[in-house]
Order: structure tokens, then sequence, then C-alpha cells
């Protein structure tokens, strides 16, 4: 595709100009996060090509187009994603940058503050059937990859987003009774603590400790980005994982079980109308912690891991 659009594109590198323009403007507006940067990189590359294969060719080769972009734009795009069949979620996100770019072009009257204005769909906020993984240590132990298998390891011991099991530093993390986060390896910057309670949580961590020495589990000689899209994929590929969200869920329905006293609504717990004053308590007590040790801001993202109830 990309000798495609260098017969087109006024860019001397092989990319739609829109591309080219709507990576100028990420690195004008540049963030401090290198994941965000990188990942606004490649928003712009996805976007510039959507657009152009739902038929705006003429607009995405032509110069400043990132700076002439309009509504029917923004509705062509989202017109195109919903015939991918993505998610309500990643349309939103998608608009969110795309918001960045009126904001930066000094048009931020172009486009609708509401998602609902552009598509139906909303994000689930409540869980109605467990997305709980788990992973037997035997299954963890075939991954080649010592630093991918001591991520992993931590993934499932202490529910740790993808991003934080790669950049975490073990030897810096240990506490002796808990795990601490720093903020620079954390979503949104949250500095965080996640209580050590069980033996295999102690294993995991001191494996991790013996792989990362005093640095992280991210190859020395890599980039976040190049690990995670190259080495980090294939490893769980390798053993047949797709995605790694779910031992989040697991770690967090565990957990609750056992801050609670008994299961969460969506493993068959009771929901809040069938418990008792005391069941009540524990409950809400129960979802703090665990929205707390996930590192979420807001207690009914829980209902997301557990539940309504």
């Amino acid at each position: 595709m990309r000798a495609i659009y260098s017969q087109h594109t006024e860019d001397p590198r092989g990319m739609l100009q829109l591309e080219f323009e709507l990576k100028r403007l990420c690195r004008e507006h540049r963030v401090d996060g290198r994941t965000t940067q990188g990942d606004r990189m490649e928003l712009a590359a996805k976007i510039a090509r959507d657009l152009d294969a739902a038929g705006y060719h003429k607009f995405s080769r032509q110069k400043g187009c990132a700076r002439k972009l309009k509504d029917k734009h923004v509705r062509g795009l989202v017109q195109h994603w919903n015939g991918k069949a993505l998610s309500p979620g990643t349309i939103n996100n998608r608009l969110a940058f795309l918001r960045h770019v009126c904001d930066w072009t000094g048009r931020s009257g172009v486009m609708s503050k509401r998602n609902a204005d552009y598509h139906d769909g909303k994000r689930v906020r409540e869980a109605t059937v467990s997305k709980a993984a788990y992973v037997q240590p035997e299954v963890l132990g075939r991954v080649q990859n010592r630093y991918a298998q001591a991520s992993l390891r931590l993934q499932v011991a202490f529910g740790l987003r993808r991003k934080e099991a790669l950049m975490i530093q073990p030897a810096l993390a240990d506490r002796g009774n808990r795990l601490v986060l720093k903020g620079t390896w954390t979503k949104g910057g949250r500095r965080r603590e996640i209580p050590l309670t069980t033996a295999a949580q102690r294993e995991a961590l001191d494996h991790a400790k013996a792989v990362a020495g005093k640095g992280s589990l991210i190859p020395p000689s890599l980039s976040y980005k190049d690990y995670r899209d190259g080495l980090w994929q294939a490893a769980c590929k390798s053993i047949g994982l797709t995605g790694t969200h779910g031992f989040r869920h697991a770690y967090a329905q565990d957990r609750y079980e056992v801050l609670a006293g008994f299961a969460c609504p969506v493993r068959g717990g009771p929901t809040r109308d069938a418990m008792t004053a005391e069941q009540l308590q524990a409950d809400e007590w129960a979802r703090n912690r665990v929205s707390s040790e996930l590192g979420h801001g807001r207690l009914r993202v829980t209902n997301w891991y557990l539940g309504k109830g």
C-alpha cells in the first residue's frame, strides 16, 4: 500500500500527506509519556489511512489537510469504523484524538464534544459474565523469553496492567509486605500500593527481581514500544495468549472474595438487593480496596470486574 500512497502524497517519505501532517502536530504538541506519544503517532497513521479508505482520497493527499478537517470527515471515519466493527470504546478514543487535532489547529468548534452525536454505542460499564482468565504455572514456564515470563507472572499475581508489568523495576517496587508502583510506570501517573499477602506473590516478585536485577522487565537493548510490539507479543503467542487483561479480572474477583468473605456478583455471589446489612458494608469496603489496588480512582469501575450487584 505504501508504494501506492507514495505516487500521490506530497510527503517524500512515502506516507499520506494527512498522516505526515497529523504526526507533525503530535510532535509539536508532545506529551511527557513516551508511550502516550507513541500511541498518538500510531493513531495519526491509522486515522489518515482510514479516512483515505473511507473515500476521501483527494483530501488526504492535499497540503494543509490536517488544518481543514471538518465534521463530515469525522462522520465518514465513524461510519468506516462501524463497518469494521470497532468497539465503542476504541471509537471514543479515536474521537478524543481528533478533538486534540482540532484544538491544536485552533478549530475546537469543528467537532461536537459529545460522542453520542457520532455513534450510539456506549462503553459497557458493568460485567454480566466473568472475564477472569487463569493460566497454570507450568504453562507460563514454557515462555522462553525470561523477561516476558517474569512480567506475566507479576500480572497474574498482582493484577498489573501490561505496561506496569513491563516497566516495573521489581527491586525498587518490593517493600517487603507490599508492592509499590511509581507513577511513571502506571496509567495516569498514579502511584499505588498492592499488599503482598500470598506465597505465589512473593515467588513471582523474587523471580522478577532475579531476572531484572536493578532494572526493569524490558530488555536493556530495547525500547518499551519495540519490546511490547515485538518479543513480548511473540512470547504471549507462544503459549496461546491473545491478551492478558483477563488476569486483572481474576485478581479483582479473587481479592474481592478474600476481603468480603463471599463471591462477587459476576461469580454468582449475592447482588446488593439480596445482601444483609453486614454484607452491604463488606461489599463497599472490599470494592474500595479492590479499586485502589487496581489503580482506579472511581469506585464504579469495579462493576466492570465484579458485576454491579
